[in-house]
């Protein structure tokens, strides 16, 4: 049975034997990389060689996990989403006011950091 590494917070898989299994490592990058561009840029805007050259695999290696784009994101969808349904309370939306609703669901999704808005152009 696998485990991880003692002390790591990379979720690199050791074999039974010890080793790495780089495999599971290099998937686990590409969802990681895939997730931060896509958040930042779009799906559309978002190129798969720009994927993989954040996560440090080759093109190949993204096309071998994940054969189309939409894979890829399906796969971030069904893996990093909550499970849990999403709970709205009336003091998040506030009519006419849709920069600070926004604000406020973000916050209410992040458990460990403030969301800091950059309105820069």
């Amino acid at each position: 049975m696998a485990q991880t590494r003692p002390g790591s917070d990379t979720g690199r898989v050791l074999r039974p034997d010890g080793t790495n299994d780089d495999r599971d490592d290099a998937r686990g990058r590409i969802l990681d990389a895939a997730e931060h561009l896509i958040a930042r840029h779009g799906f559309d805007a978002t190129p798969t060689a720009r994927i993989a050259e954040r996560a440090k695999v080759a093109k190949g290696l993204l096309f071998y996990y994940f054969p189309r784009k939409i894979d890829l994101l399906r796969s971030l969808l069904a893996e990093r989403l909550p499970t849990q349904p999403m709970r709205l309370s009336t003091d998040i939306a506030k009519r006419g006011d849709m920069a600070g609703s926004l604000l406020r669901l973000a916050q209410s999704f992040s458990l460990s950091q403030p969301v800091v808005v950059d309105n820069r152009p």
